[in-house]
């Protein structure tokens, strides 16, 4: 039996048997695009390639790098880079304020990546906030959590001591309670 054997654009090599003239006996294949040598053993990130040659019109087998926008999975079949793939590569601009972090294949994470936002010191460290920037966003982060805990727990207390029904000992003591949990940040974190 009689291989052909060919390529698409990304370098990943099909064959099937070649039908055989009935009338020559000889393999029935394309010659533009099938030949009927296998294609050369490749390592790492190289591929074969079918390179016609001019002068005999004929094609010819050619070892050539993987494009970087391309990748080899396990099963040697080479596909396009995922959009995760190509930003952890450097090959697109990752949205600012997020980075590309590595985790579990899941049917949620196919690749083993996900987009996450950057915490607000790497993206000091990024260059894409200043620290006085970054510190205002911790301030009013903390006053946020402070209001929502206030709403929640020391109103309620502030009414019940103007009613007579509290003291404002327990009311301070809640005040306190939550500004310890949510302390300040200090200017230089």
């Amino acid at each position: 039996m009689i291989t052909k054997y060919w390529t698409d654009s990304y370098g990943n090599v099909f064959s099937e048997p070649a039908q055989i003239c009935e009338f020559e006996g000889i393999p029935l294949y394309n010659p533009r695009n099938e030949m009927l040598t296998p294609p050369p053993i490749c390592e790492g990130g190289k591929r074969p390639d079918l390179i016609p040659d001019p002068a005999t019109q004929s094609l010819s087998w050619s070892i050539i790098p993987i494009d970087p926008r391309h990748i080899k999975c396990a099963d040697g079949i080479i596909r396009d880079k995922a959009p995760l793939e190509l930003m952890r590569d450097g090959l697109e601009q990752i949205p600012l304020g997020m980075k590309v972090v590595v985790t579990q294949i899941t049917p949620e994470h196919p690749h083993g990546l996900m987009l996450e936002t950057q915490t607000l010191d790497e993206r000091v460290a990024s260059g894409s906030l200043t620290a006085d920037q970054a510190h205002a966003i911790r301030l009013e982060i903390c006053h946020s959590q402070r209001r929502a805990a206030y709403q929640e727990t020391s109103d309620g207390l502030f009414f019940d001591w103007q009613r007579g029904a509290a003291t404002q000992e327990a009311w301070l003591i809640a005040i306190d309670a939550i500004k310890a949990r949510f302390p300040k940040p200090e200017k230089n974190s």
